[in-house]
């Protein structure tokens, strides 16, 4: 199973950024933008179990946790990157790269 923690590594590391950068208090763009596409591929890999064993995707109050950030900025930081992938293409073909990365990484 996919977690945070796993995809904080691989984008630190497609984006040649420290680890401790994604957790940092930087609003600096060079950190930010791939903070935000950590936070955004941790809604869209990364699950939580329920009372009824279901899967769903892991909230943003749990994904704040793990970046050290309010469940207000998780929102506003997806909010970001799902803007942007539709004009940015580059946007676009990192996100691609990385969940399939991702997911090879699980099999």
């Amino acid at each position: 199973m996919i977690n945070c923690a796993t995809i904080k590594a691989a984008v630190a590391a497609h984006y040649g950024i420290p680890l401790g950068a994604l957790e940092g208090r930087s609003k600096l763009s060079v950190f930010a933008h791939p903070r935000q596409v950590a936070m955004a591929l941790s809604r869209q890999l990364c699950t939580s179990r329920n009372y009824g064993e279901q899967t769903r995707p892991i909230s943003f109050a749990q994904i704040g946790r793990r970046f050290h950030r309010d469940h207000s900025t998780v929102i506003f930081g997806i909010r970001q990157v799902e803007l942007l992938r539709k004009s940015d293409p580059a946007l676009r073909k990192s996100m691609r790269h990385l969940t399939i990365e991702l997911l090879r990484g699980e099999e």
